[in-house]
């Protein structure tokens, strides 16, 4: 069995806002027409919502930001809309018409218009509400049964776009439908509908017309003509109205145009729920009413469908797709009815267009992304985009339970339009940071409890503060919000293992790692066709056939960790520095692996190696202890395949429980220069059991020069520093073995070109021996504590030290 140098794992890498990744959104998503009243969903089903990842050109992608906008400099040209403000064009108007009875055309009152604009003029639009009115005095004289008589004509979508005749008693304030009518009626029909209910009352008679979002002549895909025709009404009592010349005293009219009462505002500082502001997002659209804080929702069964419009956006023309992502509030449960919805428009008819309402019962922004390419006229230079909420109470007909919890949402930000395939320049699509963010650790504004203090690297609370018991083992890190979490296996597996014991040897391997009294755990999530450990793609990889990398002489496998090294803007949310995306184990295939159960008898042990790297995706640095899983050369056999008390404290300490660690043992101090007494950083600290001579667990010093132990046992430890310089003291690790905090900060012993490497500046007792007990050396002072006792301060002496 041959020892072989493992390389160190990745650490940071800082990708400034250069690829934009896609997740998957899981959302309820309901079929609906494009603007107005939805139609109502006979099947409500949920459903994935995903489409390729985009990447912003210049990294190698094929797909280019176009257009992006935050809203950081204003309103940029977006306006706030109502979806269902009317027309207030008239379309009743007086025509003639061929009745086709032989008579030849006569006057009618006809319902629809001829606009050049239309896919197929003349017909009816979209979103049309038109009424056609007259009184009538039904007074207790007249003796006979009342009824309205009339001829008509009608042709509209089935079941969206309707006809209805409607009734008043109280000049026109409320109405009550008496007939509905829908589809085809193949040419002019004769009706008649009682009015007996209403005899001895003054009444008005109202011929409506609505249409829907879409499915018309606007937008061609309906042809009908125009939407209704009338003609010889007759009310009891009256005399014909046959509309030879005019309409007969027959009023037109619209509802009235919306005041914007409930209009979308751009917020400073939107309020993700009632008093609550949503620190990351700032200069967001939202819409909330005054006296109630929330989304305005069904008033009196009247819908609301309110959102804002973008301006005129130029795009290529040459571009094979169209994707468009925004982030959008969508703490939206399911049973309080309020959906969003975009909706895209491009010339030469302007329609707006969509696939569907969408609802997602999840707390906090999320990034909405979809392809824009189907709802486009090909070839299009520009395009306009709207986003809307909706409350649908209504459009459900209350018939579906109603109780969820409204909040000032959805509310609208970051709006991004990409294209594929095209050689326009591109732009950025990063945010403006939003809340104050002075101390650069990604934590923005309230959320930040520790506002003066930089937690880079050291935050996996994510609240802005430096975690307990912080230190150079452990400078990239999870949030602890994510875990349990998932890692899948290659489906080829090891070459030369076919029982299947592979697999089970990487899953011990992880579960090595599940502690008691701590946050950190990572389970099996199954076998994948993907090979290709890619360090964007928020997939935590084990693999034994990446087609990419290279390994180096003697190499068995890598554990690779992607972090950022300032807050920065990656696959649609900030990223603190150090906080880990993605974490792959990459094993070298020329190599022989074994099992307990298969594998040539000289292989490897599988689990002996993905405990080491199971490690490193956890965030943990190689240690200087030989005896630890994380020393960066491997042992025989399975020796590796268990954690030593070294790991344990590492693993402890990074991600121990909140609560057991206000109450664990510290063991702290502070390693200074004798001489200048500036802190040394980047200096091995071993903390040795008094008692057994076994060490306990081993820390570097923090650029501060500090130092902690953390729930070392009940007993009197020796406390031994050594500076990593690659010799025996220290299991010959250098700090670039370690990480970039420790490669970049330590300050190791200043070599004169006639140093013989046979010798040492220290003892060798001091120096070659990372057991040995130092109080015969004059490099260390009060070198024995209780764990309960006051740190000490260590002091070492070092000539002619440099960084």
């Amino acid at each position: 069995m041959r020892p072989a140098k493992m390389r160190p794992h990745k650490t940071h890498v800082h990708m400034k806002y250069a690829i934009v990744c896609v997740v998957l959104l899981l959302a309820y998503m309901l079929a609906s027409p494009a603007s107005g009243r939805p139609k109502i969903p006979k099947i409500m089903h949920e459903t994935e919502h995903s489409v390729s990842p985009v990447l912003l050109s210049g990294s190698g992608s094929d797909t280019t930001c176009i257009y992006f906008e935050d809203f950081q400099d204003g309103a940029s040209g977006w306006v706030p809309i109502d979806l269902l403000e009317v027309d207030t064009t008239l379309y009743w108007r007086h025509a003639t018409y061929d009745h086709g009875d032989g008579h030849g055309e006569r006057g009618v009152m006809w319902c629809g218009d001829s606009i050049g604009t239309w896919a197929t003029p003349p017909g009816y639009g979209n979103n049309w509400t038109q009424y056609l009115t007259k009184d009538f005095d039904l007074g207790s004289g007249m003796l006979q049964d009342h009824e309205v008589r009339y001829e008509f004509q009608y042709d509209t979508e089935t079941d969206w776009d309707l006809v209805y005749l409607d009734v008043s008693t109280d000049g026109g304030e409320n109405f009550t439908n008496l007939e509905t009518w829908t589809s085809n009626s193949s040419g002019f029909l004769a009706d008649t509908t009682s009015l007996y209910s209403y005899a001895g009352q003054v009444v008005t008679l109202r011929f409506r017309f609505e249409s829907d979002g879409t499915v018309s002549d606007e937008d061609g895909s309906y042809d009908s003509n125009g939407a209704v025709r009338l003609d010889w009404i007759e009310v009891t009592g009256y005399a014909r109205d046959n509309f030879d010349s005019d309409s007969d005293g027959w009023v037109a009219s619209t509802t009235p145009p919306s005041q914007h009462a409930l209009e979308y505002r751009l917020e400073e500082i939107p309020g993700c729920e009632v008093d609550r502001p949503c620190d990351g997002y700032c200069w967001s659209w939202v819409a909330w009413e005054e006296t109630t804080g929330v989304f305005p929702f069904e008033k009196d069964f009247t819908p609301i469908s309110i959102g804002i419009e973008s301006p005129v956006i130029d795009i290529p023309t040459d571009a094979s797709e169209y994707v468009l992502r925004f982030d959008v509030y969508a703490n939206l449960p399911i049973n309080n009815l309020v959906f969003y919805q975009w909706e895209v428009a491009t010339p030469p008819l302007w329609t707006w267009e969509n696939d569907n309402w969408a609802h997602h019962a999840v707390a906090g922004f999320i990034s909405f992304v979809t392809d824009l390419t189907p709802f486009m006229t090909p070839g299009a230079n520009q395009m306009k985009i709207r986003l809307a909420g909706q409350d649908m109470y209504d459009e459900w007909g209350g018939s579906y339970p109603w109780t969820g919890v409204h909040t000032p949402a959805p509310m609208f930000d970051n709006v991004a339009v990409y294209a594929r395939n095209t050689s326009a320049s591109g732009v950025d699509d990063s945010p403006t940071y939003c809340a104050d963010d002075s101390d650069g650790d990604g934590v923005f504004g309230a959320k930040d409890s520790c506002s003066t203090e930089d937690a880079s690297g050291f935050d996996s609370y994510g609240n802005g503060c430096i975690d307990d018991g912080a230190g150079g083992r452990h400078t990239e890190y999870w949030d602890r919000s994510v875990f349990p979490l998932t890692y899948y296996i290659h489906e080829s597996g090891a070459p030369g293992i076919s029982d299947g014991s592979d697999t089970t040897a990487i899953i011990d391997a992880f579960d090595n790692w599940t502690l008691g009294l701590c946050d950190a755990q990572a389970l099996y999530g199954g076998l994948t066709a993907d090979a290709d450990a890619d360090a964007f793609d928020e997939t935590n990889l084990v693999t034994f056939a990446d087609p990419d990398y290279r390994f180096g002489a003697g190499v068995i496998a890598v554990g690779l960790t992607t972090s950022f090294t300032e807050p920065t803007w990656f696959a649609n949310q900030w990223w603190r520095p150090g906080e880990i995306m993605d974490s792959d184990i990459i094993f070298n295939s020329d190599m022989d692996f074994r099992t307990p159960t298969d594998g040539p008898v000289d292989g490897i042990q599988i689990e002996a190696v993905t405990t080491h790297e199971a490690g490193h995706l956890f965030g943990l640095s190689h240690t200087p202890v030989q005896s630890s899983t994380m020393y960066f050369i491997l042992p025989p056999g399975l020796e590796a395949a268990s954690l030593e008390a070294d790991d344990r404290a590492a693993m402890i300490k990074a991600y121990g429980y909140w609560e057991y660690m206000l109450s664990v043992s510290r063991l702290t101090g502070t390693v200074t220069d004798g001489y200048t007494s500036n802190p040394l950083p980047g200096a091995a600290v071993f903390a040795i059991d008094a008692a057994s001579g076994d060490t306990a667990a081993c820390e570097y010093t923090l650029p501060d020069g500090t130092y902690s132990f953390l729930d070392l046992p009940d007993g009197q430890y020796y406390v031994s520093i050594h500076p990593l310089d690659g010799s025996s003291a220290v299991g010959y690790i250098h700090p670039a073995y370690v990480n970039a905090l420790i490669e970049s900060t330590a300050v190791t012993l200043f070599v004169p070109e006639s140093w013989d490497s046979s010798e040492s500046a220290y003892d060798d007792a001091a120096v070659k021996d990372p057991l040995t007990v130092m109080e015969n050396t004059e490099t260390v002072a009060d070198i024995v504590t209780n764990i309960d006792d006051t740190p000490p301060e260590v002091i070492v002496v070092v000539p002619d030290s440099n960084a």
